[in-house]
């Protein structure tokens, strides 16, 4: 494993064979077992490959998936959550955790892989989007779920206002006036969120990460679930599908959860810039967001 450019390069097929849990049953672990690998998606933060051994029929896939922050929650919340996802009822599921193994400041799991089509939310209005996030928040929110392993957890309005506390410098130093405002306003205005109740968030719950299969649907890509209040998924979706309101338009129904959405983003890229990508463009977008969110509460 290597970094390029801030890009992270694959381990060799024969690393990964040597992967607790890479090799299904029968298949040597050796250099020469035949491998196909399909780049399925890439970003700075990770890298997707599905691994397929073409010679040996209803052999299962693994998807190959590399992480370059080992703060990301999703091993261990893959770990945890996986084998209790198998005993609910219904269709929702996630991939199972097959292996995994931390290189330097890097990590890469080996997941389950199943066919299927990523769903299709281009038709939803705003409101159907929040409804489907809905649906699928029911599920998480099952007692079973309840000590999942987090990426952040605002579950208390002074845990949201220390988060952000420690982005405030990145914010400045990223030419943004005023952040200190952000948990100022969680302790007061902002307060309004935390009279909901908090529970178990995806925290990036997008029709990207959603595969619609013969067996019901998949819940992609754990990088930073979240402890918080529940109206944050839903706002927090629709920002991620849509993007940022245009200038001008009409104010979000729920306007503390739609700035609340902002700040969330805005702490994803200043953790990533302070962390393992400091870019000019990463710092950017957290001051885009974190300003986007002042904008909502400030007007």
């Amino acid at each position: 494993m290597s970094v390029k450019n801030g890009l992270l390069t694959l381990p060799e097929d024969g690393d990964l064979l040597r992967i607790p849990g890479f090799c299904p049953d029968g298949i040597p672990a050796g250099e020469g077992c035949p491998i196909i690998r399909t780049l399925l998606h890439e970003w700075p933060l990770s890298r997707v490959e599905l691994a397929a051994f073409p010679e040996l029929p209803g052999t299962p896939r693994r998807i190959v998936k590399t992480q370059l922050a080992l703060a990301s929650a999703e091993g261990d919340f893959y770990r945890f959550a996986g084998p209790l996802f198998r005993e609910i009822r219904g269709d929702l599921r996630i991939p199972e955790l097959l292996g995994r193994e931390s290189a330097g400041d890097s990590e890469w799991l080996i997941l389950s892989h199943e066919p299927g089509e990523k769903e299709d939310w281009s038709g939803l209005s705003p409101d159907g989007i929040r409804a489907r996030v809905r649906r699928i928040g029911e599920v998480l929110q099952m007692p079973i779920l309840k000590e999942a392993p987090v990426f952040t957890d605002w579950s208390a309005l002074e845990r949201f206002a220390a988060d952000l506390c420690a982005d405030v410098p990145a914010l400045l130093s990223g030419g943004m006036k005023n952040p200190e405002r952000i948990p100022d306003w969680a302790a007061g205005n902002g307060g309004i969120c935390w009279e909901s109740p908090c529970g178990l968030l995806h925290g990036d719950l997008k029709a990207d990460n959603l595969l619609t299969s013969e067996g019901g649907t998949v819940l992609l890509d754990w990088q930073r679930p979240m402890r918080a209040p529940l109206p944050l998924e839903a706002e927090l979706s629709v920002l991620l599908e849509r993007g940022l309101p245009e200038p001008g338009s009409p104010a979000p129904a729920d306007r503390p959860f739609a700035a609340l959405a902002c700040f969330s983003l805005s702490h994803w890229y200043a953790w990533a810039w302070r962390t393992c990508l400091p870019w000019p463009f990463v710092l950017g977008q957290a001051v885009k967001y974190a300003e986007a969110g002042l904008a909502m509460i400030m007007e």
